[in-house]
């Protein structure tokens, strides 16, 4: 699949679920590993499509907690501050804990599993 199918997809994926329910979340799996470019692309095709959520997850632990922090800053202003969208993440707290990477302002203080 091309970028530009898969942007495709997206729209009608996304318009396609808008039609059934009120709240619909695109989820960009492996977020944090995707060109930036492409992926403000996708949000964007997902939001003008109907999404209401859009999650961008680092579905293996792969960004440092201030590069996860400018991914979302980078996409909530490439949706112009995205009014009336929740941006949300899914990260596994557990491998920056492991890997020393905690700051203050991410930890939850909880104990890994």
């Amino acid at each position: 699949m091309t970028r530009e199918q898969a942007l495709e997809a997206i729209s009608t994926n996304v318009r396609y679920a808008r039609d059934h329910c009120a709240e619909v979340e695109f989820s960009a799996e492996d977020a944090s590993r995707t060109d930036i470019n492409f992926l403000c692309r996708a949000a964007k095709f997902a939001v003008e499509a109907g999404a209401t959520i859009i999650n961008l997850p680092d579905t293996v632990g792969y960004a440092l907690p201030d590069e996860y922090e400018a991914m979302f800053r980078r996409i909530i202003d490439f949706l112009d501050g995205a009014p009336g969208i929740i941006v949300s993440a899914h990260c596994p707290q557990r491998s920056w804990h492991e890997r020393g990477q905690f700051t203050g302002r991410y930890s939850r203080r909880r104990t890994p599993t």
